[in-house]
């Protein structure tokens, strides 16, 4: 299994912002429309951590769900609503200004990257190999350093 951070900051365009405000605390989402994954493990709540505060369930009002993650990008690119996306999905639009963040300073639970095998039986060395790559590589990403360019 490969840990892929999600993205903790919930991103829309800088217009919606302008337009709904930019929510500080969780609680302050419950006036934001929510595009959300439809098989999300937290359905039609947000779940999140600070270090301070401890943790916060936010139920959301949910117009769009989508059975793929990318199906959220042009909704969020059209300032429909705030998402929980993955980074890798996400930082291209945040680094280049198309996308913003709220509620920063508070984490939602990483996914993560399955990679399936067959059981019952050892892996191929080549098999192996890939997996050890892909988690290196998925590490080194700019989205996995927390946002830091690639440069």
């Amino acid at each position: 299994m490969i840990t892929a951070p999600a993205i903790a900051p919930r991103p829309t365009t800088p217009g919606y912002f302008e337009r709904h405000g930019r929510p500080r605390h969780p609680r302050e989402l419950a006036e934001h429309r929510a595009l959300r994954y439809a098989y999300s493990r937290s359905g039609a709540s947000w779940r999140f951590r600070h270090a301070r505060h401890g943790e916060f369930t936010q139920a959301m009002n949910t117009p769009l769900r989508v059975n793929n993650a990318e199906a959220l990008a042009p909704a969020l690119l059209a300032g429909l609503g705030l998402a929980l996306q993955p980074e890798f999905l996400a930082w291209q639009d945040i680094q280049a200004g198309r996308l913003e963040t709220a509620t920063d300073d508070w984490q939602v639970e990483p996914i993560a990257l399955h990679i399936v095998t067959p059981p019952g039986r050892r892996r191929p060395a080549r098999v192996q190999a890939l997996i050890d790559y892909l988690a290196e590589h998925f590490a080194g990403l700019p989205w996995a350093q927390g946002g830091q360019d690639a440069g």
